[in-house]
């Protein structure tokens, strides 16, 4: 009958392995990058398409609500959607083109080549807490790039799939 194989490190005449418990230590004491939160950027916040100003107070306390929950909870768009998302929040991809090619100006390439601008929309529609909110980002690197805060307007309400121009007819 074989007899099993050792599992541990055999101890070297008495003494700790002290390489291994201080990797352990080390090791314990890191955050794994894929459970750190993402920073918020807003390096090409789009002035220009943003609504902040003409927000009511729903879509404003909602707005502050998600923007803090990125900063918290933000680790991926699947992790966001089921944490903090609820049947009231949906991130859905925005197409480089018309009517959204504008958020694709002046971004990397990677994102505008890989079409990563994504949106996510806030919708309640119950009495007294009226909300309609869009916040439009692409994420590279853990950093949460913020496009643009948009309330109560919307310039693609189907969220149709992109066509190239030479597959359109």
């Amino acid at each position: 009958m074989l007899e099993p194989l050792p599992t541990e490190i055999p101890d070297r005449d008495g003494r700790k392995d002290i390489i291994s418990e201080v990797a352990e230590e080390t090791l314990a004491g890191i955050t794994p990058p894929e459970v750190e939160p993402f920073a918020i950027s807003f390096t090409n916040y789009k002035e220009d398409k943003c609504r902040v100003d003409e927000m009511d107070a729903n879509n404003a306390r909602i707005a502050l609500r998600i923007v803090r929950n990125i900063g918290v909870g933000f680790k991926s768009h699947n992790y966001f959607t089921s944490h903090y998302g609820g049947s009231r929040l949906v991130i859905k991809p925005v197409y480089n083109a018309a009517p959204y090619d504008d958020y694709y100006k002046k971004l990397p390439s990677e994102i505008q080549d890989l079409q990563e601008v994504k949106e996510i929309k806030y919708v309640d529609s119950r009495k007294g807490k009226e909300a309609d909110l869009r916040i439009f980002y692409y994420t590279l690197s853990n950093i949460f790039y913020m496009l643009a805060i948009t309330a109560n307007t919307h310039e693609n309400l189907d969220h149709s799939s992109y066509q190239h121009k030479k597959n359109r007819r």
